[in-house]
């Protein structure tokens, strides 16, 4: 029976990569994050410190995302983020709004780096969890749409450049169809004259 992937709250994982004053554990053998020291056991060499993004990435982000919102939001934001991670980390929990938007404008960079981290510790296959994998979820299906669209929107613009050409096929073989009459005209103009002519050596000749 192959074994199930195992499942991750990219959350979490984000979390730990978010908070430079807190040391976050990934422990591989129970699919496990653990946070500070005081939850390690005597058998620490299975957990890998997981690193985090670092205090300068972590205020360009909020700043960025402080910009972004209303500015008294924002100023409550980088206050949170003067504080600690887990001063920021409330106010997001207390605030759904902030906690959406600002998963809205860091979630997928962040969640890539969590991804990364965990692809260079052997983890690649997960069924990832949390608010930031559903969202991405949610965004991919967007983007999916907005293909969708973009792609009808190229059949449309293909199909007219057919029926332009069928209406200028038309248009030449109703010139063609003119020039043939025009031709059988003047045939028939140029028969007649013939047979006028012959008609004149006839009349001289009687």
């Amino acid at each position: 029976m192959p074994n199930q992937p195992i499942s991750i709250n990219l959350d979490r994982m984000v979390d730990a990569m978010l908070d430079t004053r807190t040391p976050h554990y990934w422990d591989p053998k129970r699919s496990k994050i653990v946070r500070g020291s005081s939850e390690l056991d005597d058998d620490r060499t299975r957990r890998v410190l997981i690193d985090t993004i670092g205090k300068r990435k972590f205020k360009q982000l909020t700043d960025g995302f402080a910009k972004t919102i209303d500015p008294k939001d924002g100023k409550l934001v980088q206050d949170a983020v003067k504080g600690s991670f887990d001063k920021f980390n409330r106010l997001l929990q207390k605030r759904l709004d902030l906690k959406k938007a600002w998963i809205a404008f860091a979630g997928e960079e962040l969640m890539e780096a969590a991804v990364d981290w965990l692809a260079m510790q052997g983890v690649e296959e997960f069924i990832a969890t949390g608010e930031i994998a559903r969202l991405a979820v949610e965004d991919d299906g967007e983007d999916d749409e907005d293909l969708d669209d973009d792609e009808d929107d190229e059949d449309e613009e293909e199909e007219e450049p057919d029926e332009e050409e069928d209406a200028e096929e038309e248009e030449e073989e109703e010139e063609e169809e003119e020039d043939e009459e025009e031709l059988e005209e003047d045939d028939e103009d140029f028969e007649d004259d013939e047979d006028e002519d012959d008609d004149s050596e006839d009349d001289e000749e009687e």
